[in-house]
C-alpha cells in the first residue's frame, strides 16, 4: 500500500467517533492509542487499530503494532484459523466500528505467513504453507517459501514447499 493512501486512511479515523483505549507498548514501551476490532477466540488473538493505523494485537495490560513488512511472530496463532475467516472476522469487526474497509490492507498477512514459513516449527511452518496455498503470494512469501523448501524443518515440509513452488 502506499504511503499517501495509508496517510488517508489514518486521517479517516481522526474524523470517526471512536473510543481510544490506551495502552502501553511491549515492556511499558509507548503509549498505543488503539480501538479494539476483532477477537479471533481460536487463535486466542484480540486484534485493534492504533491511531497511527496499524494492526495491534491486544494484551490484557500492553499492546504491540505490527506495521507492514515487520516479522510478525506473535501474530502467528492467526495460522490457526483459514485465511477467509481471519479476514471475514477482521472486515466485521471494522464494519461494525465504522473503519473504512480499506484498513484491511495494513493487516500484515504475508508478513504473518513468511514469518511462519520461516519459522523452525514445524507447527507454524505447516499452518503456513496452508496458507501460501491459498493466499496471494507476494515475493516476500515466495522468497521465504523457497527458503522453507530449501531448509526447512522437515523434508515432508521441504517437498510440500517445492510443489506449490511449482504449481503457480
Amino acid at each position: 500500500m502506499d504511503t499517501e493512501r495509508r496517510r488517508q486512511l489514518v486521517a479517516s479515523l481522526a474524523e470517526l467517533s471512536i473510543p481510544w483505549r490506551v495502552l502501553h507498548g511491549p515492556n511499558n514501551g509507548p503509549v498505543i492509542r488503539l480501538t479494539p476490532v476483532a477477537s479471533l477466540e481460536t487463535a486466542r488473538l484480540d486484534l485493534g487499530i492504533s491511531s497511527d493505523g496499524w494492526w495491534v494485537i491486544i494484551g490484557e495490560k500492553s499492546a504491540s503494532e505490527f506495521p507492514l513488512g515487520h516479522e510478525c511472530v506473535f501474530l502467528l496463532p492467526i495460522l490457526e484459523v483459514t485465511p477467509v475467516e481471519a479476514r471475514q472476522r477482521l472486515l466485521e469487526g471494522l464494519r461494525m466500528k465504522g473503519i473504512p474497509e480499506e484498513f484491511i490492507e495494513l493487516f500484515p498477512f504475508e508478513d504473518v505467513v513468511a514469518t511462519g514459513l520461516a519459522s523452525e516449527s514445524l507447527r507454524w511452518a505447516s499452518l503456513a504453507l496452508d496458507w501460501a496455498n491459498i493466499i496471494e503470494r507476494s515475493p516476500k512469501v515466495e522468497r521465504a517459501l523457497a527458503a522453507l523448501a530449501d531448509s526447512g524443518p522437515t523434508q515432508k515440509l521441504r517437498h510440500a514447499g517445492r510443489r506449490l513452488l511449482k504449481s503457480r
